[in-house]
């Protein structure tokens, strides 16, 4: 069962501490400080308590806890498989508008 969290996607300035990413989330202090250590998200901060995220960690932090809890996955290979995500996206993204670049010199 998927829990709905909010972060405004659209909102790159908003910053969480650990607790705020544990409590919006949903999730253990241990499988955020996991994604920390095993770089799946970045933070600002030396310790824990100084941690800072951004909206866009936070975002990939959720996302890596659906590709665990959903798929298995260990966190260890955790970033790996988002990164190749990610890259997969940003393909998509660039097939799409080649295709829009294309279709403005197909004959009607």
């Amino acid at each position: 069962m998927s829990h709905i969290i909010y972060v405004d996607e659209q909102e790159d300035s908003t910053l969480y501490s650990l607790d705020e990413v544990c409590r919006r989330l949903l999730l253990d202090r241990n499988f955020v400080v996991l994604c920390v250590e095993h770089d799946i998200a970045g933070v600002a901060g030396s310790t824990p308590a100084e941690w800072i995220f951004t909206t866009a960690a936070v975002i990939r932090i959720h996302k890596a806890y659906r590709l665990h809890r959903d798929l298995d996955i260990h966190p260890e290979s955790l970033a790996l498989i988002l990164e190749l995500l990610d890259e997969r996206a940003q393909l998509q993204q660039e097939v799409a508008s080649l295709r829009r670049r294309l279709s403005h010199w197909e004959l009607p």
